[in-house]
Protein backbone atom coordinates (compact mmCIF):
# COMPACT_ATOMS: atom_id res chain seq x y z
CA UNK A 1 0.00 0.00 0.00
CA UNK A 2 2.78 1.98 0.87
CA UNK A 3 4.16 3.34 -2.62
CA UNK A 4 7.31 5.18 -1.04
CA UNK A 5 8.29 1.71 0.75
CA UNK A 6 8.01 -0.53 -2.23
CA UNK A 7 10.24 1.69 -3.90
CA UNK A 8 12.98 1.62 -1.51
CA UNK A 9 12.26 -2.24 -1.14
CA UNK A 10 12.76 -2.48 -4.92
CA UNK A 11 16.00 -0.88 -4.78
CA UNK A 12 17.59 -2.65 -1.63
CA UNK A 13 15.39 -6.18 -1.76
CA UNK A 14 14.08 -7.10 -5.06
CA UNK A 15 15.23 -8.78 -8.04
CA UNK A 16 17.82 -6.74 -9.93
CA UNK A 17 16.66 -7.40 -13.30
CA UNK A 18 15.68 -3.69 -14.09
CA UNK A 19 15.72 -0.61 -13.03
CA UNK A 20 13.87 1.24 -10.45
CA UNK A 21 11.14 3.19 -11.44
CA UNK A 22 7.86 5.23 -10.50
CA UNK A 23 6.30 1.72 -11.18
CA UNK A 24 7.61 -1.70 -13.22
CA UNK A 25 4.24 -1.64 -15.64
CA UNK A 26 3.21 -3.62 -18.91
CA UNK A 27 1.72 -1.90 -21.06
CA UNK A 28 0.68 2.11 -20.96
CA UNK A 29 0.46 3.97 -17.87
CA UNK A 30 -0.07 7.42 -16.86
CA UNK A 31 -0.03 8.77 -13.02
CA UNK A 32 -0.87 12.10 -12.28
CA UNK A 33 0.63 13.98 -9.22
CA UNK A 34 -0.21 18.05 -8.65
CA UNK A 35 -0.54 19.78 -5.80
CA UNK A 36 0.18 23.34 -3.75
CA UNK A 37 3.47 24.27 -2.47
CA UNK A 38 4.12 27.31 -0.36
CA UNK A 39 7.77 28.70 0.22
CA UNK A 40 9.03 31.48 2.62
CA UNK A 41 12.42 33.36 2.66
CA UNK A 42 14.16 36.29 2.96
CA UNK A 43 14.73 38.55 0.46
CA UNK A 44 17.41 40.54 -0.87
CA UNK A 45 15.86 43.81 1.82
CA UNK A 46 15.98 41.48 4.53
CA UNK A 47 12.10 41.02 3.86
CA UNK A 48 10.06 37.88 4.28
CA UNK A 49 8.65 36.77 1.16
CA UNK A 50 6.42 33.98 0.64
CA UNK A 51 5.75 32.43 -2.64
CA UNK A 52 2.26 29.94 -3.15
CA UNK A 53 2.50 27.88 -6.43
CA UNK A 54 0.22 24.50 -8.32
CA UNK A 55 3.19 22.38 -9.03
CA UNK A 56 3.09 19.41 -10.95
CA UNK A 57 5.33 17.00 -9.05
CA UNK A 58 6.88 14.10 -11.48
CA UNK A 59 3.40 13.56 -13.56
CA UNK A 60 3.69 10.75 -15.64
CA UNK A 61 3.05 8.84 -18.77
CA UNK A 62 5.06 5.94 -19.91
CA UNK A 63 4.79 2.87 -21.33
CA UNK A 64 6.53 -0.59 -20.75
CA UNK A 65 6.81 -4.01 -21.62
CA UNK A 66 8.62 -7.67 -21.85
CA UNK A 67 9.13 -10.52 -24.20
CA UNK A 68 10.63 -13.80 -23.28
CA UNK A 69 13.38 -14.32 -26.05
CA UNK A 70 13.92 -17.98 -24.60
CA UNK A 71 13.52 -20.24 -21.51
CA UNK A 72 16.28 -17.75 -19.95
CA UNK A 73 16.30 -14.37 -21.68
CA UNK A 74 13.76 -11.74 -21.50
CA UNK A 75 13.78 -8.36 -23.59
CA UNK A 76 12.54 -5.46 -21.71
CA UNK A 77 12.53 -1.82 -21.98
CA UNK A 78 10.42 1.61 -21.25
CA UNK A 79 9.81 5.32 -22.69
CA UNK A 80 8.16 7.33 -19.78
CA UNK A 81 8.11 11.05 -20.09
CA UNK A 82 7.47 14.05 -17.32
CA UNK A 83 4.28 15.46 -17.89
CA UNK A 84 3.60 19.40 -16.91
CA UNK A 85 0.30 19.89 -15.22
CA UNK A 86 0.46 23.07 -13.68
CA UNK A 87 1.35 25.72 -16.72
CA UNK A 88 5.35 25.37 -16.89
CA UNK A 89 5.71 24.77 -13.20
CA UNK A 90 6.78 21.54 -12.85
CA UNK A 91 9.34 20.56 -11.12
CA UNK A 92 13.12 19.43 -12.44
CA UNK A 93 12.62 15.76 -12.84
CA UNK A 94 16.21 15.31 -12.75
CA UNK A 95 17.42 16.41 -9.97
CA UNK A 96 20.68 17.68 -9.06
CA UNK A 97 22.31 19.51 -6.05
CA UNK A 98 24.14 22.27 -5.75
CA UNK A 99 26.16 23.98 -3.33
CA UNK A 100 23.94 27.03 -2.86
CA UNK A 101 20.55 25.92 -2.04
CA UNK A 102 18.30 22.81 -1.67
CA UNK A 103 18.00 21.33 -4.87
CA UNK A 104 14.23 21.06 -5.09
CA UNK A 105 13.46 23.97 -3.95
CA UNK A 106 14.48 24.96 -7.97
CA UNK A 107 12.09 25.71 -10.15
CA UNK A 108 12.82 24.14 -14.20
CA UNK A 109 10.85 26.30 -16.60
CA UNK A 110 10.21 24.48 -19.02
CA UNK A 111 9.82 24.55 -22.74
CA UNK A 112 7.70 21.57 -23.19
CA UNK A 113 4.87 19.81 -21.97
CA UNK A 114 6.74 16.62 -22.19
CA UNK A 115 10.45 16.14 -20.45
CA UNK A 116 12.02 12.11 -21.44
CA UNK A 117 12.59 10.60 -18.02
CA UNK A 118 13.05 7.13 -18.69
CA UNK A 119 14.05 5.57 -21.95
CA UNK A 120 16.04 1.83 -22.00
CA UNK A 121 15.92 -1.46 -23.34
CA UNK A 122 17.38 -4.29 -22.01
CA UNK A 123 17.74 -8.27 -21.41
CA UNK A 124 17.77 -10.30 -18.08
CA UNK A 125 18.26 -13.84 -17.03
CA UNK A 126 20.00 -16.45 -14.40
CA UNK A 127 23.45 -14.37 -15.60
CA UNK A 128 21.49 -11.33 -14.11
CA UNK A 129 20.74 -8.07 -16.79
CA UNK A 130 22.15 -5.65 -19.02
CA UNK A 131 20.48 -2.44 -19.19
CA UNK A 132 21.12 0.41 -22.12
CA UNK A 133 19.66 4.08 -21.90
CA UNK A 134 18.15 7.16 -19.26
CA UNK A 135 17.02 5.52 -16.01
CA UNK A 136 18.18 4.75 -12.30
CA UNK A 137 21.95 2.68 -12.76
CA UNK A 138 24.35 1.12 -9.75
CA UNK A 139 25.14 4.05 -7.79
CA UNK A 140 21.22 5.14 -7.29
CA UNK A 141 19.80 2.09 -6.81
CA UNK A 142 22.13 0.35 -4.39
CA UNK A 143 23.35 2.87 -2.28
CA UNK A 144 21.04 6.74 -2.11
CA UNK A 145 17.76 4.85 -2.66
CA UNK A 146 17.55 2.81 0.37
CA UNK A 147 17.67 6.69 2.21
CA UNK A 148 15.53 8.22 -0.12
CA UNK A 149 11.55 8.16 1.72
CA UNK A 150 10.13 11.85 1.40
CA UNK A 151 7.70 12.14 -2.05
CA UNK A 152 10.00 14.82 -2.46
CA UNK A 153 11.58 17.33 0.13
CA UNK A 154 15.53 15.58 -0.06
CA UNK A 155 18.11 14.96 -2.90
CA UNK A 156 20.57 18.16 -1.08
CA UNK A 157 22.99 15.33 -0.03
CA UNK A 158 22.77 13.76 -3.77
CA UNK A 159 26.52 14.75 -4.81
CA UNK A 160 27.21 14.14 -8.47
CA UNK A 161 30.59 14.90 -10.04
CA UNK A 162 29.53 15.62 -13.61
CA UNK A 163 27.03 18.35 -15.39
CA UNK A 164 26.55 15.04 -17.59
CA UNK A 165 25.46 13.03 -15.25
CA UNK A 166 22.60 14.50 -13.09
CA UNK A 167 22.39 11.92 -10.07
CA UNK A 168 18.83 10.31 -11.19
CA UNK A 169 18.70 9.57 -14.29
CA UNK A 170 21.48 9.42 -17.12
CA UNK A 171 22.34 7.60 -20.15
CA UNK A 172 24.57 5.04 -19.28
CA UNK A 173 25.14 0.75 -19.85
CA UNK A 174 24.82 -1.32 -16.89
CA UNK A 175 25.20 -4.87 -16.09
CA UNK A 176 23.91 -5.85 -12.37
CA UNK A 177 23.98 -9.18 -10.92
CA UNK A 178 23.04 -11.05 -7.58
CA UNK A 179 25.28 -14.25 -5.75
CA UNK A 180 24.23 -15.78 -2.75
CA UNK A 181 22.31 -12.70 -2.24
CA UNK A 182 25.09 -10.37 -2.62
CA UNK A 183 23.80 -7.44 -5.32
CA UNK A 184 26.35 -5.88 -7.37
CA UNK A 185 25.75 -3.62 -10.13
CA UNK A 186 28.61 -1.90 -12.46
CA UNK A 187 27.83 1.15 -14.45
CA UNK A 188 29.39 2.88 -17.40
CA UNK A 189 28.40 6.53 -19.25
CA UNK A 190 28.60 7.34 -22.70
CA UNK A 191 28.16 10.65 -23.88
CA UNK A 192 28.72 12.17 -27.35
CA UNK A 193 30.80 14.54 -27.18
CA UNK A 194 33.54 13.46 -29.49
CA UNK A 195 35.87 12.86 -27.27
CA UNK A 196 35.65 9.04 -27.01
CA UNK A 197 35.83 6.69 -24.64
CA UNK A 198 33.89 6.25 -21.52
CA UNK A 199 31.82 9.68 -19.60
CA UNK A 200 32.22 8.01 -15.99
CA UNK A 201 31.34 4.72 -14.56
CA UNK A 202 29.47 3.52 -10.96
CA UNK A 203 30.24 0.44 -9.18
CA UNK A 204 27.62 -0.56 -6.08
CA UNK A 205 27.36 -3.57 -3.99
CA UNK A 206 24.42 -4.48 -1.61
CA UNK A 207 25.24 -7.21 1.25
CA UNK A 208 22.10 -8.43 3.46
CA UNK A 209 22.61 -8.45 6.71
CA UNK A 210 19.29 -10.47 8.36
CA UNK A 211 16.65 -8.00 7.36
CA UNK A 212 19.01 -4.64 6.90
CA UNK A 213 21.15 -4.06 4.31
CA UNK A 214 24.54 -2.05 3.53
CA UNK A 215 24.85 -0.43 0.45
CA UNK A 216 28.43 1.27 -0.84
CA UNK A 217 29.67 2.35 -4.21
CA UNK A 218 31.51 4.68 -6.07
CA UNK A 219 31.17 6.92 -8.98
CA UNK A 220 34.06 8.40 -11.14
CA UNK A 221 34.84 10.60 -13.90
CA UNK A 222 38.09 10.30 -16.24
CA UNK A 223 41.12 12.58 -15.06
CA UNK A 224 40.43 15.03 -18.03
CA UNK A 225 36.77 15.86 -17.54
CA UNK A 226 35.54 19.17 -16.45
CA UNK A 227 32.95 18.81 -13.58
CA UNK A 228 33.25 22.68 -12.49
CA UNK A 229 29.54 23.50 -14.33
CA UNK A 230 27.46 22.05 -11.88
CA UNK A 231 30.02 21.76 -8.41
CA UNK A 232 32.21 23.37 -6.60
CA UNK A 233 34.51 20.28 -6.59
CA UNK A 234 37.12 20.94 -9.16
CA UNK A 235 39.87 18.46 -7.38
CA UNK A 236 37.97 15.68 -7.03
CA UNK A 237 36.12 13.33 -9.79
CA UNK A 238 34.96 10.81 -7.78
CA UNK A 239 32.21 10.56 -5.62
CA UNK A 240 31.96 7.90 -2.66
CA UNK A 241 29.08 6.45 -0.57
CA UNK A 242 28.00 3.92 2.07
CA UNK A 243 24.39 2.98 3.49
CA UNK A 244 22.32 1.21 5.86
CA UNK A 245 18.23 0.56 5.38
CA UNK A 246 15.98 -1.71 6.97
CA UNK A 247 16.82 -0.79 10.81
CA UNK A 248 13.93 -0.98 12.93
CA UNK A 249 12.88 1.23 15.77
CA UNK A 250 9.50 0.45 16.55
CA UNK A 251 6.48 1.57 13.64
CA UNK A 252 9.77 3.08 11.93
CA UNK A 253 12.08 1.86 9.75
CA UNK A 254 15.32 3.59 9.38
CA UNK A 255 18.31 4.38 6.97
CA UNK A 256 21.50 5.98 7.25
CA UNK A 257 23.54 7.48 4.27
CA UNK A 258 26.93 9.13 3.93
CA UNK A 259 28.82 10.36 1.01
CA UNK A 260 31.73 12.20 0.25
CA UNK A 261 33.34 14.59 -2.72
CA UNK A 262 36.19 16.46 -2.36
CA UNK A 263 35.74 19.34 0.65
CA UNK A 264 32.00 17.98 1.23
CA UNK A 265 30.81 15.35 3.21
CA UNK A 266 27.12 14.60 3.03
CA UNK A 267 24.86 13.05 5.70
CA UNK A 268 21.03 11.06 5.59
CA UNK A 269 19.06 10.04 7.63
CA UNK A 270 15.65 8.19 6.78
CA UNK A 271 12.80 7.13 8.82
CA UNK A 272 9.57 5.55 7.70
CA UNK A 273 6.81 3.82 8.88
CA UNK A 274 4.58 1.13 6.81
CA UNK A 275 0.36 1.20 7.45
CA UNK A 276 -0.38 3.02 10.77
CA UNK A 277 -3.69 1.59 12.50
CA UNK A 278 -5.56 1.96 15.16
CA UNK A 279 -7.64 -1.20 16.13
CA UNK A 280 -9.22 -1.41 12.40
CA UNK A 281 -8.60 1.95 11.31
CA UNK A 282 -5.82 2.89 9.14
CA UNK A 283 -4.39 6.19 10.21
CA UNK A 284 -1.80 6.49 6.82
CA UNK A 285 2.52 6.76 7.16
CA UNK A 286 4.57 9.42 8.41
CA UNK A 287 8.64 10.16 7.36
CA UNK A 288 11.38 11.69 8.74
CA UNK A 289 14.55 12.52 6.58
CA UNK A 290 17.39 14.79 7.83
CA UNK A 291 20.25 15.72 5.21
CA UNK A 292 23.21 17.33 7.01
CA UNK A 293 26.50 18.34 4.74
CA UNK A 294 30.37 19.96 6.04
CA UNK A 295 30.92 21.75 2.77
CA UNK A 296 34.69 23.90 2.89
CA UNK A 297 34.58 23.87 -0.99
CA UNK A 298 34.48 27.86 -0.75
CA UNK A 299 37.94 28.56 1.09
CA UNK A 300 37.50 29.00 4.65
CA UNK A 301 34.06 29.64 5.02
CA UNK A 302 33.12 25.84 6.08
CA UNK A 303 28.81 25.99 5.61
CA UNK A 304 26.81 23.64 7.51
CA UNK A 305 23.54 23.22 5.62
CA UNK A 306 20.96 21.22 7.06
CA UNK A 307 17.52 20.04 5.72
CA UNK A 308 14.81 19.07 7.50
CA UNK A 309 11.32 17.28 5.97
CA UNK A 310 8.82 15.77 7.72
CA UNK A 311 5.70 13.76 5.72
CA UNK A 312 2.43 12.12 6.00
CA UNK A 313 0.22 10.43 3.22
CA UNK A 314 -2.97 8.90 3.10
CA UNK A 315 -3.80 5.97 0.83
CA UNK A 316 -7.09 6.11 -0.16
CA UNK A 317 -6.82 2.84 -2.29
CA UNK A 318 -3.65 1.52 -4.10
CA UNK A 319 -4.10 4.03 -7.03
CA UNK A 320 -4.83 7.17 -5.05
CA UNK A 321 -3.16 8.79 -2.08
CA UNK A 322 -2.42 12.68 -0.45
CA UNK A 323 0.69 13.39 0.67
CA UNK A 324 1.99 16.27 2.56
CA UNK A 325 5.24 17.60 3.99
CA UNK A 326 7.11 20.36 5.59
CA UNK A 327 10.44 21.19 5.11
CA UNK A 328 12.95 23.38 6.43
CA UNK A 329 16.34 23.97 4.62
CA UNK A 330 19.04 25.99 6.63
CA UNK A 331 21.84 27.01 4.42
CA UNK A 332 24.62 27.16 6.98
CA UNK A 333 25.54 30.67 7.06
CA UNK A 334 24.18 33.13 8.47
CA UNK A 335 25.03 35.93 6.45
CA UNK A 336 23.29 33.70 3.22
CA UNK A 337 20.38 33.42 5.41
CA UNK A 338 19.12 34.75 2.03
CA UNK A 339 19.12 31.13 0.78
CA UNK A 340 16.80 29.82 4.06
CA UNK A 341 13.70 28.20 2.89
CA UNK A 342 10.75 26.77 4.66
CA UNK A 343 8.48 24.98 2.20
CA UNK A 344 4.78 23.39 2.40
CA UNK A 345 3.81 21.09 0.15
CA UNK A 346 0.19 19.25 -0.01
CA UNK A 347 -0.33 17.12 -3.06
CA UNK A 348 -3.02 14.38 -4.74
CA UNK A 349 -1.52 11.29 -6.46
CA UNK A 350 -3.61 9.22 -8.68
CA UNK A 351 -2.83 6.22 -11.08
CA UNK A 352 -4.94 6.91 -13.88
CA UNK A 353 -4.30 4.47 -15.85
Amino acid sequence: MNFKQTAIALAVTSAISMPISAAEENGFYAIAQIGLESMSYRGENDNKLTDTNLVSYDSVIGVAGETELTDNLTAFGRFEWNVDMSNDATRNPVKTSTTTSASNSETEAASESLTMFHRYVGVKGDFGSLTMGQTFHSYYNLVYSPTYTPWWGSDYAYLSPNPNISGRTDNGVTYAGETNSIKYSLTGYFERDGAGGSDGSEVAVSIPLGDMALGAGIRTLPDDADNTETTNFDESKNVTGVSLSGMKLGVFTIGVGYQSQDEMDAYVVSAYTDDIYRGDTYLGDFYIHLESATDASNGAATRDPFLTTLGYSYYFNDDTLIWAEVQSYDNGVDSNSIYDEDTIRVALRHKLY
